[in-house]
């Protein structure tokens, strides 16, 4: 199977652009850079809040919009406008910090479609098909947005289950796999 041509990208972050160390290596940042030049969007795709993005990938050149909060908002970063806001329900929110308080802990909390209905919004705002849109992720929170792209992308270092919902299966975290997939499914089509 190959990819279809290539618009937008939506990258998660920790496990995937980053490596274990919390850093982005060169040779992604150049394939980053490579990916933006040839006119695809590029979208970091994560589970944090805006303020929250690591400045290493807002100081990437080109890139536009943050997919933030497991999908809840998508921003544009020039301007810090939020273009999508999937806030919980009240109901939701109580019942999710009535769990964190009976097991006295800190949760993350994300509704299942949140990703596909934010990041489908963004690519149908921007005109660009869902089909002509990859994703790469590696954990569980990832495979909707896997699963919602045209082209899903795991890693080599994710779970099975999560390289099962993708179409394809790129190199780890550590071996740039996120360099890898876009050569190899951006920049040499």
């Amino acid at each position: 199977m190959t990819a279809p041509p290539i618009k937008m990208l939506a990258l998660d972050l920790d496990g995937t652009v980053f490596r274990n160390d919390k850093t982005i290596s060169q040779h992604t940042k150049d394939a980053i850079a490579a990916a933006i030049a040839k006119g695809v969007v590029v979208i970091p795709a994560t589970g944090r809040a805006l303020n929250g993005l690591p400045e290493e990938i807002l100081a990437l050149e080109g890139i536009q919009y943050a997919l933030t909060s497991n999908g809840a908002a998508i921003w544009s970063l020039k301007d810090r406008k939020k273009l999508v806001d999937l806030p919980f329900s009240t109901q939701d929110t109580i019942a999710a910090m009535e769990l964190m308080e009976a097991y006295d802990c800190m949760l993350d909390v994300y509704l299942d479609g949140k990703v596909y209905t934010s990041f489908s919004m963004l690519a149908k705002f921007l005109q660009i098909p869902i089909e002509q849109v990859m994703a790469c992720g590696d954990g569980g929170n990832d495979i909707a947005l896997l699963q919602t792209a045209g082209w899903g992308v795991a890693m080599g270092n994710a779970p099975l289950e999560v390289q099962q919902a993708a179409k394809a299966v790129t190199l780890t975290n550590q071996q740039d796999g996120v360099a890898h997939a876009i050569e190899t499914y951006i920049l040499s089509i």
